[in-house]
């Protein structure tokens, strides 16, 4: 005897049918279940979803969470149900990398003239003379 996966009433082990519901006792390979692909942010498309709103149900990011008495709420349903603002964040941008400027390493010697540095104290310039 076994126990039908659908219903749970006990069936023969002989069978392939349950007796009680009518579902095949014996999986069929074809049908794999795939994990949902990971959902993203209402308010902002580029980051990934890590809450649900637990009034309206939109996926929202970890900037867009406001929770309040143990709800996870989004902006909107934050705002509509205390009357508070929602006080907007703004999630960080993300900038291609062909975008970005390169970052020139700071080598002390940006006098034209080659035999002084120059340094910065504390917003003031200092020029020494090179040794």
């Amino acid at each position: 005897m076994m126990s039908c996966p659908m219903c749970g009433n006990l069936v023969s082990s002989q069978a392939s049918f349950c007796n009680y519901c009518g579902s095949s006792l014996h999986p069929f390979y074809a049908q794999i279940q795939l994990s949902p692909p990971p959902s993203v942010c209402f308010y902002h498309p580029y980051l990934a979803a890590s809450y649900v709103c637990s009034r309206c149900g939109r996926s929202i990011c970890t900037f867009c969470l406001r929770p309040y008495g143990g709800l996870n709420l989004c902006p909107i349903c934050f705002t509509s149900l205390t009357g508070l603002p929602a006080y907007y964040v703004t999630a960080p941008m993300v900038i291609p990398v062909h975008a970005a400027r390169p970052v020139q390493a700071y080598r002390g010697r940006m006098n034209p003239n080659p035999y002084m540095y120059r340094l910065q104290d504390r917003g003031r310039t200092l020029q020494l003379p090179v040794r």
